[in-house]
């Protein structure tokens, strides 16, 4: 039995990402994991404790060696599932609208 819940297919990448809490305004470094139009994984390098349900902005850089992204190039989302271990924490984002890694940033 397929226990995936996605609606769309994830694709493998690690690109630079950046993460902002909207209830505290702070900005988290990242790299994205996998995505797809409806989310992503994302690995943060610090144990932040962001928790299921909290509202985040994402946003996804164009090509790998692009690490500034603009705020305006964020789009929001919410944590769908979230495990810290070690330094890291990965969290799985749902984003509020699907979208194209074109319009992602």
């Amino acid at each position: 039995m397929n226990r995936d819940r996605r609606n769309h297919p994830r694709i493998k990448m690690n690109r630079p990402a950046k993460l902002r809490d909207q209830a505290t305004g702070r900005y988290l470094p990242g790299a994205v994991v996998d995505y797809s139009p409806g989310g992503a994984m994302l690995q943060v390098d610090a144990v932040a404790r962001l928790r299921l349900g909290q509202r985040l902005l994402v946003g996804i850089s164009a090509k790998v060696n692009q690490p500034m992204l603009r705020a305006t190039d964020m789009v929001p989302a919410i944590v769908v599932r979230s495990l810290a271990h070690d330094r890291v924490q990965h969290v799985a984002v749902a984003f509020e609208q699907t979208r194209r890694l074109a319009e992602a940033g």
